[in-house]
């Protein structure tokens, strides 16, 4: 059986988002959990939804609420926020970018996100065209590889790493992109957003970042700030 030739650039991977978002509940002790899928959006975020539920059902610590709204309806935003604030202290939104701002501005506007910086921040798809002309160069000044020869520009695609805006991004020897997940808030004195914690996509530990070998803590997060994990 013959198969296509294919490499995979994608930043989202179910399994890996679900049990880092387990391993975030793990280290400040969060158990109540709401989980709120937007049934307009892509059947990717079902997925995800989906892997998430089974990674917090698997065990009795956790206590899951789910909520399936259309995140466009100004209603179902506010009865979805209403009834999180009676059963959960952390809520993961499964959808697109758009709704999900509509969703932060609703929870804005019902005094949830304790005057904080509360958009989200998407990363788009500029890295994969970036990355496909960085390759796409490559095979006509250094290997004269035929644009028609899709095996020969998948290797050219796999086993390597590419920088983008200053950005590794490292993909496998099987094509398929090895993600770092990292968890970060938004500082308002520098108008940044800074990152905290990193889950390097080949290592399955958390790793705080700022931080030097000797553990000596040079940079640390503020007290109060709403964390903002978006995949859309």
């Amino acid at each position: 059986m013959i198969s296509p030739t294919w490499v995979a650039t994608t930043v989202y991977s179910s399994p890996d988002a679900a049990r880092f978002f387990g391993k975030i509940c793990d280290l400040y002790g969060w158990t109540t959990l709401f989980i709120v899928h937007d049934k307009l959006s892509q059947p990717v975020f079902y997925a995800g939804a989906g892997a998430v539920i089974d990674q917090f059902s698997s065990t009795s610590k956790y206590q899951l609420t789910t909520n399936v709204i259309n995140a466009s309806n100004a209603e179902e935003r506010s009865n979805s926020l209403r009834l999180f604030a009676t059963v959960g202290r952390v809520l993961f939104f499964f959808g697109h970018a758009e709704p999900f701002r509509l969703f932060m501005i609703t929870a804005f506007g019902m005094n949830m996100t304790n005057s904080e910086y509360f958009l989200p921040h998407v990363a788009t798809a500029r890295y994969t065209i970036s990355m496909a002309a960085q390759m796409l160069n490559e095979s006509r000044s250094l290997h004269n590889v035929s644009f028609n020869d899709g095996r020969a520009l998948a290797k050219l695609l796999s086993n390597r790493s590419f920088t983008v805006d200053g950005k590794k991004i490292v993909m496998d020897k099987f094509g398929q992109r090895q993600m770092n997940w990292t968890l970060g808030y938004y500082d308002e004195q520098t108008e940044t957003f800074e990152d905290f914690l990193l889950q390097n996509g080949a290592e399955p530990q958390l790793v705080r970042m700022g931080l030097p070998l000797c553990r000596f803590k040079v940079s640390r997060r503020p007290e109060g700030f709403v964390m903002i994990i978006s995949l859309g």
